[in-house]
């Protein structure tokens, strides 16, 4: 079975994303479920909201992934935001298993991407998100940690 933390820079509890179900170039095919131990559970209950940080997760899981095929290395990259954020459904419960499939729009030679991401239960889109991510080269993070 594939470790998930060896795709992000998150550790323990906030790994959110549970397994890899399809990777393509066009597209990435995640599942997670609703954990009572995540810190983003509150009285048995998931924010729906909060599933943007499922997708950003899938979203650095498809980065590595496409990065590990062009034989590139592997680098940070940061949710900006979203251009478009619609949620059908409030909250989702402990045990929920939650499929999000996420993928590019736009990528330019920059590291900056738009993507569209929709996350479903029991094949019921409950979200859709279209998310501003970037993905700078070595140099750029090296000014970010140097200061």
């Amino acid at each position: 079975m594939i470790e998930i933390s060896n795709f992000l820079p998150h550790s323990g509890v906030m790994v959110m994303i549970d397994e890899i179900l399809s990777f393509d170039e066009s597209q990435i095919i995640v599942q997670s479920t609703i954990s009572a131990q995540s810190p983003f559970v509150r009285e048995g209950r998931f924010a729906t909201h909060q599933i943007i940080e499922m997708m950003a997760q899938s979203l650095g899981i498809y980065d590595h992934k496409m990065r590990e095929l062009r034989g590139m290395e592997q680098q940070l990259g940061f949710l900006l935001g979203s251009r478009k954020f619609e949620i059908y459904r409030p909250f989702l419960d402990v045990g929920e298993r939650i499929i999000i499939t996420s993928r590019p729009s736009m990528q330019d030679a920059s590291g900056f991407g738009i993507y569209e991401s929709s996350a479903s239960v029991n094949g019921t889109v409950i979200a859709r998100a279209r998310l501003n991510v970037y993905s700078p080269d070595k140099e750029f993070l090296q000014g970010l940690i140097n200061g």
